[in-house]
């Protein structure tokens, strides 16, 4: 092992240097994400009795919307792959060439992970049903519907994609028997106000 590393040039230990601990910190952070560990941070809401305005983050170039390109897994993976591509190209490249085509090979690689987990973020849903959506959708009356706003009854519809059964009242002079088809007209505290189509 000692002849190996001493056959080394100083250029290429340095990258073994970088990217074998880089190979294996990522290695182990993607094992934790695996086990649920790691992946979710917890924060402060105003809501919160220990919120402090001052310890807000404001959202810097790396990191616009919910693309972050500079974190942990993008700086380990460019040290990664950038080593690792720097210390086999230096078999047949220069040090300068085979560390700039590292460079860049490491800036795709964090780019590419950035790009991974931005995506993949788009995929998550919190499964809130926003009722304001229905307005304009048409359902059919469940509970029957007294008239004039006396009580409330419920109505099924489609809403985000799924079936919902939802709190109704009505303006109307008569009740809204079950079956009978309603269209959704507004929302007031989480109730439908339907009418009959």
């Amino acid at each position: 092992m000692a002849i190996w590393w001493e056959a080394l040039s100083v250029f290429q230990q340095v990258m073994i240097c970088l990217a074998v601990p880089s190979v294996l910190l990522f290695v182990l952070q993607i094992i934790l994400v695996l086990c649920g560990i790691g992946n979710e941070m917890e924060i402060d809401t105003p809501d919160s009795p220990d919120f402090d305005p001052a310890d807000v983050d404001t959202p810097t170039v790396s990191e616009v919307g919910s693309f972050r390109l500079i974190t942990l897994r993008g700086i380990l993976g460019f040290l990664a792959v950038g080593g690792w591509t720097a210390y086999g190209l230096n078999y047949v490249l220069p040090a300068w060439a085979a560390g700039l085509i590292g460079i860049v090979a490491g800036a795709i690689m964090a780019v590419v992970l950035a790009l991974i987990f931005y995506f993949s973020k788009k995929l998550e849903s919190d499964g809130t049903l926003d009722i304001s959506g229905a307005v304009g959708k048409v359902g059919t009356v469940y509970i029957p519907i007294p008239a004039k706003r006396a009580k409330s009854g419920k109505i099924n519809l489609m809403l985000q994609e799924r079936y919902a059964e939802l709190e109704a009242v009505t303006d109307e002079e008569e009740t809204l028997h079950s079956g009978t088809q309603v269209k959704v007209v507004g929302v007031v505290e989480e109730l439908l106000i339907v009418k009959r189509l």
